[in-house]
């Protein structure tokens, strides 16, 4: 799974990674994984860099997938994907 760059675009490109099988490896996009992929022996791999993709895409389309109404509820967002998905949770 590609690193999320660091500051304001993290929680794009995460969202984007969550969605967009081309953002990703494997050819699929992340909600689409096949589960041995990121469980098991994989999880301390994959597994928790995909659960913070999936917090921060899950709750941004909790918010109706709006830029404006995510950031304003996160603010966090502008200081990357860690400080969002530990003020999401």
């Amino acid at each position: 799974i590609p690193d999320l760059p660091r500051g304001l675009e993290a929680w794009r490109a995460a969202v984007k990674q969550w969605e967009d099988p081309s953002a990703s490896i494997g050819g699929k996009a992340l909600k689409d994984w096949p589960e041995e992929w990121y469980t098991g022996p994989m999880r301390t791999i994959t597994g928790v860099k995909r659960n913070i993709r999936k917090v921060i895409a899950t709750e941004f389309y909790r918010l109706h997938g709006d830029d404006r109404v995510f950031l304003e509820e996160y603010p966090e967002a502008n200081r990357g994907a860690k400080p969002l998905f530990d003020a999401i949770q």
